[in-house]
This record gives C-alpha cells, structure tokens and sequence, in this order.
C-alpha cells in the first residue's frame, strides 16, 4: 500500500476554490499548509455526494501546520473568507493518505418525522464521515445503526443545520430518524456517507515524510535557502516547518514560485522576523503525486 498526495487549490479571491478528487485515498488523512495569510481564514471543505455538499473539517490560520485527521472523503475544497487585496496572500494546502480508498452511499430521508429505510452497511469499513445538506429548521437528523434491524441506537445527530461528523465503529444496518420536522417549515434535508479505513491501516514508504534539523547560520535573516542533506527525486515535493529551539516566535512560509525557490536540493524559506544564528527549525518533507 502506497501514500498518495493532493494539492488543494485556493481560490483566486474569496469563496471556494476547485474541487478535488480524493476518493483514492484512506481515512487517516494529513493536511499540511503553509504560507502567510494574516486576517484570512482558509476552510478545508468535504463532501461524499460527489460534491453537492460540503461540510467543514478544519479551519487553518496563518502560518505552517499539520493536522491529522480521520475522514472518508470524496472531494475536498478550500473555502477562503477574510481574504483582502491589500494584505499580501501565500497559502499551499496539501492532503496526504494512504491509497485503501473510500466508498460512499446515500442514507434515505423518511417522508415525514421518524426512521427512514434501512440501509446494509456490513461490507463498509469502521470509519464513517457523515455529510447533512439543506434546510431542516426546527428539526433533527439522527444518524442510528443496529446488529439486527430490531434493536437500533443513535450515533450522531445534527440539529436545525447541516455539517460534517465522523465516527468510527462497527455495523451491520443505518438509517436516518428525523425528529422535530413541521409540515410549515420547509424541509429539504439530505444525508450521505463516506466509509474508509481509519487509522492504523498503515501505508508504504513512498509516501513518508523526509524530516531533518536546520541550524540557522549568521546571515540567513528573513529570507534563505536551506540546503536538504539528502537530495530529492524531483523538485514537486511539500515543505512543512516546525521551530525548534528560537530566539524569538515568527510564522514560516516557503515560496515555490519564482525559478531557484525549490530544487532537488535547496528550498526557500520566508519567516516573518530574522531568524538567529543557532536557531533549530525542524523541517518535513514529502513528496507529491
């Protein structure tokens, strides 16, 4: 089994950026993002209904991080919000898993209140993302699941809006029960399912991050290139930087924009405050797909 990796790509001002594909991948996911985007608020967005609706998995803030999560996606998008013409915008958002893929189905709305049909979920795997859309003011959507048909106990339960929530677990049958729903209210509620794998499925080396310490060096101020000890295969690989042991606190961002910022053995670093000589910044890297 092998890890697979995708670039999110953001809009060009504020909204949602274009749809990606990730039905290819697992349920343990690693979002990594990197840049500067002072005032803005990126979204990571995800739907299981072959994109008609998005839920919210993780909202990212200026700077680099990582986030490990657990989400059986089908699409994945970037939604930006706060972003401004005047404030200076460098994000570069990647999602990496393994390649044991998802698999999506659509759990029925009942025509009134009560349970909805039956749904076999026995060959899905444990990790479940449940997306809800549309209007349901006033209502609940509960997401239940049984051994038997006979016996059947709630999960999850979205109330008067829609969302995403994942869950792990074992089951044989689901089925939506809506509570709370008026005939003069409108009512459009729908709710899908992704199933993949969770963590510990495990994943080949292909896809394992290259991690390494960088000794700041007199000199290297604001703006420098970090020379990697072990050349890369390609140059289309993600850089993801955590600080160390500093002098003083700043946010990192590595341009891979203009020719010479990113080789096979170099990458440009950008901080918002002048490193220290001696400062350590641990860095990872991974290649992409």
């Amino acid at each position: 089994m092998a890890n697979i990796f995708f670039d999110l790509p953001l809009p060009v001002l504020n909204g949602p950026g274009a749809a990606v594909d990730v039905s290819a991948q697992g349920g343990e996911k690693t979002i990594i993002v990197d840049g500067t985007f002072t005032g803005a608020t990126i979204t990571v967005e995800a739907s299981v209904d072959g994109g008609v609706t998005y839920g919210t998995v993780v909202i990212l803030q200026s700077g680099s991080s990582e986030r490990t999560i657990e989400l059986a996606a089908q699409y994945m998008r970037l939604n930006v919000s706060g972003r401004k013409t005047t404030v200076p915008f460098s994000a570069d958002v990647d999602v990496g898993a393994d390649n044991s893929g998802a698999t999506f189905a659509v759990l029925p709305m009942p025509a009134g209140n009560g349970p909805g049909t039956t749904v076999a979920v026995s060959t899905l795997e444990s990790l479940y993302t449940f997306v809800v859309g549309g209007a349901m003011v006033g209502a609940a959507v509960t997401i239940e699941v049984s051994d038997d048909t006979d016996n059947w106990a709630p999960i999850v339960q979205f109330s008067g809006l829609g969302g995403l929530q994942s869950k792990t677990l074992t089951a044989a049958y689901m089925r939506v029960n809506v509570s709370g729903r008026k005939a003069t209210v409108p009512f459009s509620a729908t709710t899908s399912l992704g199933s993949a794998a969770g963590g510990g499925g495990g994943g080949g080396s292909s896809g394992s991050p290259y991690r390494f310490t960088y000794t700041c060096l007199i000199g290297d101020g604001s703006d420098f290139v970090v020379t990697l000890p072990v050349a890369r295969a390609n140059d289309n690989y993600v850089v993801l930087g955590d600080q160390s042991t500093v002098t003083a606190i700043f946010a990192m961002s590595f341009p891979d924009g203009l020719a010479g910022d990113r080789t096979t053995t170099t990458f440009r670093v950008i901080t918002t405050a002048s490193v220290t000589a001696g400062d350590t910044i641990d860095f990872a890297v991974w290649e992409r797909s």
